[in-house]
């Protein structure tokens, strides 16, 4: 019963966490949930998927009064699910899924760097000294999901340029980084040190809110992307007749 565990939408005690791990869960999904009191990990956990989320009030839930107590606990939710990620009994951690929690990532990548294939970020923002972290320590990855994580180009080419070789799926949602303005523009030359960097790269997803694929980024995913089984870009103002 306690395997997979999904939990979405409340405010969830620390001790039914601690209770799951001590339980043997392998899979816990913490979807939007708020944490009430920090989370000890157990020692000898065996859980291998974890997603978690930052603070839940921004995604509809309301309280009939927030009163002075509540508000600082929905302050301290980020750092409360932020121990959880980082808990050096996560040692057998393959595939770890987060959104909306803005704070340092270094501890994170430090203790699952071993285990961890798959990662997926969501709404947080990365600049070049987390995606450092990110291709430089967790090298078993064979997927990588980034959607709006308001990424720079230093960040982009230093992906591109040093991204584990494993990586089989990588997923760009690209965002707009500022109001009014446009998102970052993955160029050819990120594109064929993507290639060279990354060949057995099989699923690529190339997009964003307002993102216009180039033709000449179009040209290099051609000449350079040659496991690719499955691809997805974004609207086109001309043809893929090139495809």
């Amino acid at each position: 019963m306690w395997i997979k565990i999904n939990v979405s939408f409340g405010a969830i005690p620390a001790t039914f966490i601690e209770k799951c791990l001590k339980n043997g869960c392998k899979y816990l999904n913490l979807n939007d949930i708020h944490l009430q009191g920090d989370v000890n990990v157990p020692t000898g956990t065996k859980l291998k998927y974890l997603r978690v989320s930052g603070n839940y009030d921004e995604f509809g839930m309301e309280f009939d009064s927030k009163t002075d107590e509540v508000k600082e606990e929905l302050r301290n939710h980020d750092s409360m699910v932020h121990d959880l990620m980082k808990s050096s009994n996560f040692n057998s951690l393959e595939k770890l899924s987060y959104k909306k929690v803005s704070l340092d990532l270094d501890p994170l990548v430090f203790n699952n760097c071993q285990t961890l294939t798959f990662l997926h970020i969501s709404a947080v923002k990365l600049d070049l000294r987390d995606m450092k972290l990110i291709c430089n320590n967790l090298l078993e990855l064979s997927r990588l999901t980034l959607i709006d994580c308001n990424l720079e180009n230093d960040a982009i080419t230093f992906l591109c340029q040093n991204l584990t070789s494993k990586i089989k799926k990588l997923f760009m949602f690209l965002n707009r980084r500022e109001t009014d303005a446009q998102p970052a523009i993955v160029t050819p030359d990120q594109i064929i040190a993507l290639g060279q960097k990354c060949p057995n790269l099989e699923d690529f997803f190339l997009g964003g809110e307002d993102y216009t694929l180039a033709e000449s980024t179009l040209d290099a995913i051609i000449d350079n992307l040659k496991s690719l089984f499955k691809l997805r870009l974004p609207e086109y103002l001309g043809q893929y007749s090139k495809l």
